[in-house]
């Protein structure tokens, strides 16, 4: 097993890994794809393609707690946030290995992947003169035993699907499927756990089974980063008739991967919306993401996106949300800040989050953006209600240095994001002043010309009926049926409306 620089890590394993069999081979290219994508955080966008990642920040102080903070994860999931918070978090770096081995020892996943994990927990030891805590790598014989497992498992999968398709018996070969897209899911092979839970899709003859279906594309979609898969299948599991006995936290669970799809997409609106409808009763989802995360996530979407009064509206007087943010005291005073107009509580509270945010494999790529919008808006709000502002003071309230501020006073105002002058001289900032009189005058001309257009075409309409020219239809170019003329096309909707 090599590292990212060419340096054999495991001198054993250097001629490879003795594998049994097509399958055996096939898992473990699988499970080496899926630590790379762990480890190096290459996080897909649309369709599956790779995203230009934001600038990589190591983290170098934290009060997270990793104990606490991954316990609310499971499976692929857990593992690909603590290969993260290694990569990222340098003091959290041999603790995180050391949880991630751990997991592949008690899932039975000692394989190529767990290989990785424990060369990198050697070198981290050695790095930080801690040999002692260095756990045992993986011996080759571990490894060709947990790979004989999967086949052995794939084998009896694959040889009942196969007697249940000669039998011809629909429901035994949807549940055949569904098994063998399930083992594949566990050996890390996402594309072809994928196409088995599809191919369920011809032999679900009721509506449960098209949401069972859906929730397991669902699932191995968001592993995938193919957004594309996870809104269609929310789309197609939202339409479907099930009882909420059968699925008891199916909305929950449908609301948190389209908001996961908004999010990877930089819809953050959406994103926010889709946050905002989950309910904490049935939000227990640890391979997708946690309640804190729905908070996060939630709160930091809606104050990128949505207004001060849509901020108190829909998050703060949102009972069921209000339950998420007191599961994160720190960023629930961090959004009632800023809708109270505490714009100086709201920047240093997103500041004191901002570490511990970064570590979040999910949100790192986005809390650039996230922390310059939300900068963005508190300058604007703030600036808002008056025709000028001493940016002394300012400066003091939003705690950073004149010459600061007058640097991102002057992106704003060159981005047209706030209208205002600034004097440099007195160090005060002027609004533009708007001639409300001439864009009154503006707007009413602007109505008076759409007006006169629609008239015109309403009277057009009217003569051309007159003379028995009719819009719809094909045909003829003179009256009668289907007499319109091929050169007015696409100048009349199905109404006869110019």
């Amino acid at each position: 097993v090599r590292a990212r620089d060419g340096r054999s890590r495991v001198g054993g394993l250097r001629g490879g890994v003795i594998v049994v069999g097509a399958m055996a081979m096939m898992v473990d290219e699988a499970l080496a794809m899926q630590i790379e994508a762990g480890v190096d955080d290459d996080l897909m966008d649309l369709g599956g393609s790779a995203a230009p990642p934001e600038e990589q920040v190591l983290v170098g102080e934290t009060s997270l707690d990793l104990e606490q903070y991954i316990s609310a994860y499971t499976g692929y999931n857990r593992r690909r946030r603590l290969l993260y918070i290694a990569r990222r978090c340098p003091p959290l770096r041999i603790a995180a290995l050391k949880t991630c081995l751990e997991d592949h020892r008690k899932a039975g996943m000692v394989n190529a992947n767990a290989v990785r994990v424990a060369a990198d927990l050697s070198d981290a030891c050695r790095e930080a003169g801690r040999d002692e805590e260095a756990e045992p790598i993986p011996t080759d014989f571990e490894v060709q035993q947990t790979t004989a497992k999967f086949q052995a498992e794939y084998e009896a999968l694959d040889a009942s699907l196969k007697q249940s398709r000669s039998s011809m018996a629909k429901e035994s070969i949807r549940v055949g499927f569904i098994e063998l897209g399930d083992h594949q899911y566990k050996v890390g092979d996402f594309g072809k756990a994928l196409k088995s839970y599809q191919r369920c899709r011809d032999y679900s003859t009721s509506a449960a089974h098209i949401v069972q279906m859906c929730l397991a594309i669902i699932k191995t979609a968001i592993q995938m980063q193919n957004w594309t898969h996870v809104h269609n299948h929310v789309a197609k599991a939202f339409g479907a008739d099930v009882s909420s006995a059968a699925f008891p936290n199916l909305d929950t669970e449908l609301h948190c991967a389209a908001g996961l799809a908004h999010l990877a997409m930089h819809n953050y609106e959406m994103a926010a919306t889709s946050f905002l409808r989950a309910e904490i009763e049935s939000c227990d989802l640890p391979e997708l993401l946690s309640r804190r995360d729905v908070a996060t996530y939630g709160a930091l979407c809606a104050l990128a996106s949505f207004s001060r009064a849509e901020l108190k509206r829909r998050v703060l007087d949102n009972t069921g949300f209000k339950e998420f943010l007191d599961l994160y005291p720190e960023m629930r005073e961090m959004v009632k800040s800023f809708a109270g107009s505490k714009y100086g509580d709201c920047l240093k509270a997103m500041v004191g989050l901002e570490q511990d945010l970064r570590l979040d494999c999910l949100l790192a790529d986005h809390v650039n953006f996230f922390f310059r919008r939300i900068r963005e808006k508190t300058i604007t709000q703030y600036f808002s209600p008056f025709s000028s502002v001493d940016m002394n003071k300012m400066a003091a309230d939003f705690d950073c240095t004149v010459a600061e501020l007058e640097s991102e006073l002057t992106e704003l105002i060159a981005t047209d994001v706030i209208q205002a002058r600034i004097d440099s001289d007195k160090q005060i900032l002027y609004a533009k002043q708007v001639n409300i009189r001439a864009r009154t005058f503006r707007k009413a001309i602007d109505v008076g010309t759409a007006y006169r257009i629609h008239t015109q075409a309403v009277l057009l309409r009217s003569a051309m009926l007159k003379a028995n020219m009719h819009v719809g239809g094909g045909g003829g170019h003179r009256g009668g049926p289907g007499s319109r003329r091929p050169e007015m096309d696409g100048y009349f909707d199905d109404d006869g409306m110019y």
